[in-house]
Formats: C-alpha cells, sequence, structure tokens
C-alpha cells in the first residue's frame, strides 16, 4: 500500500509539470494559452468535483465516493 501511494504520488508530481509542458511544445500558436488554460480548468474542476462529493456524502458510504470516482476513469477508457 505504502509502495502504492508513493509510485501514485511521484506519477502526479511528474504529470503537473510534464502535462503543460507537453500541451506548449506540441500546439500551434494560436492554441497554446487556450489548452494550457483548459489543463488547469479541468484539474480544478476535479478537485471541487472530489470536494463536493466529499461533502455530500457521509465517510461511512466509503462505497459510494469509490464508484463516483471510477465514473471519470471509466470515461477517459473509453476515450
Amino acid at each position: 500500500m505504502v509502495a502504492g501511494r508513493f509510485l501514485a504520488g511521484v506519477a502526479i508530481g511528474l504529470s503537473s509539470a510534464l502535462v503543460p509542458t507537453y500541451i506548449s511544445e506540441i500546439a500551434p500558436t494560436a492554441l497554446r494559452g487556450t489548452l494550457g488554460t483548459i489543463n488547469q480548468l479541468m484539474i480544478v474542476l476535479g478537485v471541487l468535483g472530489a470536494l463536493a462529493i466529499n461533502v455530500a456524502l457521509p465517510a461511512t458510504q466509503w462505497q459510494t465516493m469509490f464508484l463516483v470516482g471510477t465514473l471519470p476513469a471509466v470515461f477517459l477508457m473509453l476515450g
């Protein structure tokens, strides 16, 4: 469990630095700012959604919280 948490933390830390760099490198000049902004906006909306679910559901319903968290993963997999 500790190793998994460590690897997930490293991956999130790396992706927070590498994704904006990748977007700025591959995006056309006219869209570079827009795509960078959308990246940051999606991160903030994801955090806001997680906080809203945490406020709406009591801690005893952790299974429901887990299932709600899998929905974006399923959409990402299908995309």
